[in-house]
């Protein structure tokens, strides 16, 4: 038998963007192996929330985004760079994922689970070793 390979870190960031209506969200953004971001939209920093937080499964994004700041094209609002790090996704199907990795703390474990439609739950603690 092979081992399995471990995932290899990926860039990530979360952006927050601010919305036209005067509303604002985080978009947790990471990269594929397509070259495109895994995108979430969630209303607390991933890196910084409480233990449990859910999230909105958006179209995945151009990698573009993973340098882009300012205002964005048609009108819809404006993103800001909060934080960049690396992460590995450890599981991914349509109905789990499983994302490990940091930014400027600790290294820590994201588990999301599908809840329904595009809403997921995700529970974050601190990774093993981490």
């Amino acid at each position: 038998m092979t081992p399995s390979t471990p995932p290899r870190p990926v860039p990530s960031v979360i952006l927050r963007h601010d919305t036209p209506d005067g509303g604002w969200h985080f978009d947790w953004m990471i990269l594929l192996e397509n070259a495109r971001l895994l995108t979430f939209r969630v209303d607390e920093r991933p890196d910084q929330a409480s233990t449990a937080f859910e999230a909105i499964r958006l179209a995945d994004h151009r990698a573009a985004y993973l340098d882009l700041e300012g205002e964005l094209t048609d009108g819809r609002g404006r993103v800001t760079r909060v934080a960049r790090g690396e992460v590995a996704i450890i599981e991914r199907t349509t109905e789990r994922v499983v994302i490990e990795g940091g930014y400027d703390g600790p290294n820590m474990r994201w588990g999301g689970v599908l809840v329904e439609g595009d809403r997921w739950r995700f529970e974050r603690r601190e990774a093993c070793g981490g």
